[in-house]
C-alpha cells in the first residue's frame, strides 16, 4: 500500500519550517511533495533551492520547471525571478521576448522591479518594440512606489522629452525624490535646477497656471454635466408629481438650475410646461452621453419607480448633503444598472459620504483603491479607508487591514498589528480573520506561537463552515500534537469540508477509510471519496484510485479503469503513477502492450528520481528495438516540454 501524501499546506508548512531551520535536504522532502500537489509558495521555494543548491544538488532544469509552475500559478517572486532568469539566459536560452512576457505579469501585481525591468525593456526595445511612452508609463508606475532607479529613468525622459512632454519641473521632482536614497541622482537634479534658472520664470507660472485651470475646468465639467443630467428629472419629477408633490416652484427651481448649466446666455428662462419637448429640441449632441442613453425613458408615461428613488436620493445627496444617500448613489453609479456606470461620480459621492463617517462608504473606498477600480491602484490609500471604517467596528475592513498589516501592503509589515485587526474581526464572528488567527498562531508566525489560541480559532470558524479551518481542525485531532488525538474527531471534521468538496479533506477521510482509523475500514468508501477528489483533480487522489482498482476492491480488479485514473494523475506529474503506468504498458495490463509507452512513463518518472523506473527501464534496451527506444525518448522529451510550459 502507498503511503498516503500529505495534503500540501500541512507539506508546505513542515517543508518551510525545515528551512527555516536550516535544515534544507528535510525542506526539500516536504517541499518537493507540497510542490507537487500544485502548492504555488512550495513550488517558488523549491526552485530557488535547486537554483542555489540548497539542500539538493544545483539543477538549472529543475529550478525553471518550478519557477515556472510557480509563476504560471500567480506567484509573483517565481514570475520575476524567471523573467531575470531569461534576461540573463542563465539556465535557459537569454530570451527578451519570454522576459518580456513575465515581467507584465509581475508588474500587474505591482512588483516594483518588475515594472522597472519591463520599462527598461521599452525603453531599449528588446523583446518589445521601443516604445518610450509605454517606458514612461511603467517607469511612472515603479516611481510612484518609490523605485529610485525609476524615478531616475522617469525624471530623465522627462529632462529628454521622450516618451512625454520635456518638462524640466516634473524631472525636478522626481530627480529630488531618487536623490533621496540614489546619491548620484544630486548630480542631475543640480543640473536640471540649472536649467530652471536660465529659463524665464515668468513663463513658468504661467505654464503652472494654465496646467492648473485646465485641470480644475475639466473637473467642473464633469460634475457640471452630471448635475445638470439629474437636474432636467428632478424637474420633471416635481412638475409632474412623480415621486414627490407636484409644485411648479421647485419645478421652475430645478429646470433653471440646469439651464445654467447648459448654456447661462442663450437658454430661455421662461419654460414652457411641456418639458418634453423642450429636451427633445435641445441639441443633443450637447448633451452627456448618459444624458442621451436616458432620454428615451422620458417618452414613457410613468416614471419607474426605481427611477424616481435615484432622483429622490440625488436631491437628498446634493441639497441635504446625506451621508446615507450619498452612498447609496454612489453604489447605483459604481453597478451601472439603472444609470450609465460612471466610476468617477461613484468615487465622488463616496468620498462624501465617507468624510461624514459612513463606515460602509469607507470600507468601499479602501476596496477600489487596493483593487484599483476606476482609479490608479493605490494601496496606501486603501489603509487609510480601511482604517477609518475598522476603527467604527466594519469586521470586513478589520480584516482587510489585517491582510495588509500581515503582507506589507499600502503600510509597513507588522504582525503585532495583523493580530490586533485580526482579533478585533474573530470576536464578530469573521471566520477568515479567525482562521488567519488560528494559523499564525500554530505555526508561530514570527516567534507568535500559542497552541491553545490556535485551536481555539479553528473551532470558532469550523463551526461557522470555515472549509479551511474544519480541515486543519481535522489534521490536529488526527496528529495530537496541539490536542489529544481524537480520530472520531478528525473524520467529524475531515466529513464536514469533505462535504462541501475540499478536495484534500476527501482525499484524507479516504486514507481514514482504507486505513480503519477513526472509522471501520471500508474500501467501498475509501475508493468513494478518492473518487471525488480526483474528479477536482486532486493528484494523489488520481493516484489512489487508480492503485485501488489495479489491487482490486472488494475482491474485484479493474485494470481499464486503474490504467485511466494512473494516467492522469501521470499527466499531471505524478511520479509513483508515472511508473505504474510504465508497468503496465510493459505488461499490457488494462492496455494494449507497448514498450514506447513503457519505455517514455519510465523515463519520465525517472527524471524525478524514482529509482525503480530507472532500472525498469534500462531493462527495456534489451527487449525494444533502437527506434523503439528514439521514438520513447522524443515522446518523453516532448511531454515534459509540454508540462513545463503549462505548469
Amino acid at each position: 500500500m502507498s503511503q498516503p501524501i500529505q495534503p500540501k499546506a500541512k507539506a508546505f508548512t513542515q517543508g518551510l519550517q525545515f528551512f527555516n531551520q536550516k535544515n534544507y535536504p528535510q525542506a526539500a522532502v516536504w517541499l518537493r511533495q507540497a510542490a507537487a500537489q500544485g502548492h504555488a509558495k512550495a513550488q517558488h521555494l523549491l526552485a530557488a533551492m535547486y537554483h542555489h543548491g540548497k539542500g539538493v544538488a544545483q539543477d538549472w532544469q529543475r529550478a525553471v520547471h518550478w519557477y515556472r509552475s510557480a509563476a504560471t500559478q500567480g506567484e509573483v517572486k517565481a514570475q520575476f525571478t524567471l523573467a531575470s532568469l531569461y534576461l540573463q539566459g542563465t539556465g535557459l536560452t537569454q530570451d527578451f521576448s519570454q522576459a518580456a512576457q513575465w515581467l507584465n505579469r509581475a508588474a500587474q501585481q505591482q512588483h516594483p522591479d518588475a515594472i522597472f525591468q519591463l520599462a527598461n525593456l521599452y525603453a531599449q526595445g528588446k523583446g518589445v518594440a521601443q516604445d518610450f511612452t509605454q517606458a514612461a508609463r511603467w517607469f511612472r508606475q515603479a516611481a510612484e512606489l518609490n523605485h529610485a532607479k525609476a524615478q531616475h529613468s522617469l525624471a530623465t525622459l522627462y529632462t529628454q522629452g521622450r516618451g512625454v512632454p520635456k518638462d524640466l519641473q516634473q524631472a525636478e521632482y522626481w530627480y529630488g525624490r531618487a536623490a533621496e536614497t540614489l546619491p548620484e541622482s544630486q548630480k542631475n537634479l543640480d543640473s536640471v535646477r540649472s536649467m530652471q534658472l536660465q529659463a524665464k520664470p515668468q513663463v513658468i507660472q504661467s505654464l503652472q497656471w494654465h496646467r492648473q485651470l485646465a485641470e480644475q475646468q475639466i473637473a467642473e465639467a464633469q460634475k457640471a454635466l452630471n448635475a445638470r443630467f439629474m437636474h432636467y428629472y428632478l424637474g420633471i419629477l416635481h412638475e409632474k408629481g412623480q415621486g414627490v408633490p407636484a409644485d411648479q416652484n421647485q419645478a421652475r427651481a430645478w429646470y433653471e438650475k440646469a439651464a445654467e448649466i447648459a448654456q447661462p446666455n442663450d437658454f430661455q428662462r421662461d419654460l414652457p410646461n411641456d418639458m418634453l419637448w423642450v429636451l427633445q429640441q435641445y441639441n443633443r449632441a450637447d448633451l452627456p452621453a448618459q444624458t442621451t442613453a436616458l432620454l428615451p425613458n422620458l417618452n414613457n408615461q410613468e416614471t419607474p419607480k426605481r427611477l424616481l428613488h435615484i432622483m429622490e436620493l440625488h436631491r437628498q445627496a446634493s441639497e441635504q448633503k446625506d451621508a446615507e444617500a450619498q452612498f447609496k448613489l454612489a453604489v447605483i453609479c459604481q453597478k451601472g444598472e439603472e444609470v450609465p456606470q460612471d466610476l468617477l461620480q461613484a468615487i465622488d459621492l463616496y468620498k462624501q459620504s465617507a468624510k461624514q463617517g459612513h463606515v460602509q462608504a469607507q470600507f468601499n473606498l479602501g476596496v477600489i483603491y487596493e483593487q484599483g477600480q476606476g482609479v490608479t491602484k493605490d494601496l496606501k490609500q486603501a489603509v487609510r479607508w480601511y482604517r477609518l471604517a475598522a476603527e467604527q467596528g466594519h469586521s470586513d475592513a478589520q480584516f482587510n487591514l489585517g491582510v495588509m498589516y500581515e503582507q506589507g501592503h499600502g503600510v509597513g509589515h507588522d504582525i503585532t498589528q495583523a493580530l490586533y485587526w485580526f482579533r478585533r474581526a474573530a470576536e464578530q464572528g469573521d471566520t477568515g480573520a479567525q482562521f488567519n488567527l488560528a494559523v499564525i498562531y500554530e505555526t508561530g508566525t514570527e516567534g507568535i506561537k500559542n497552541l491553545a489560541q490556535a485551536l481555539h480559532w479553528y473551532e470558532k470558524a469550523a463551526q461557522q463552515g470555515n472549509l479551511d479551518a474544519q480541515f486543519n481542525l481535522a489534521m490536529l485531532y488526527e496528529e495530537g500534537a496541539v490536542v489529544a488525538q481524537d480520530l472520531s474527531q478528525s473524520v467529524y471534521w475531515y466529513r464536514k469540508a469533505a462535504d462541501q468538496n475540499h478536495a484534500d479533506a476527501q482525499f484524507n477521510l479516504a486514507v481514514l477509510y482504507e486505513m480503519g482509523q477513526g472509522v471501520p475500514r471500508n474500501l467501498q468508501q475509501a475508493l468513494h471519496w478518492y473518487q471525488l477528489a480526483a474528479q477536482q483533480n486532486h493528484i494523489d487522489g488520481c493516484f489512489n484510485v487508480a492503485r485501488l482498482y489495479e489491487t482490486g476492491v472488494s475482491g474485484k480488479k479493474d485494470l481499464l479503469q486503474s490504467a485511466q485514473w494512473y494516467r492522469k494523475a501521470a499527466d499531471m506529474g505524478q511520479s509513483d503513477a508515472q511508473l505504474r503506468l510504465g508497468y503496465l504498458y510493459r505488461n499490457g495490463l488494462g492496455v494494449p502492450q507497448d514498450f514506447v509507452c513503457a519505455y517514455q512513463w519510465y523515463s519520465l518518472a525517472a527524471m524525478q528520481g524514482q529509482t525503480d523506473a530507472i532500472v525498469a527501464r534500462d531493462s527495456l534496451l534489451s527487449i525494444a528495438a533502437p527506434q523503439q527506444i528514439a521514438e520513447a525518448q522524443r515522446l518523453a522529451r516532448d511531454w515534459f516540454d509540454k508540462f513545463s510550459k503549462t505548469h
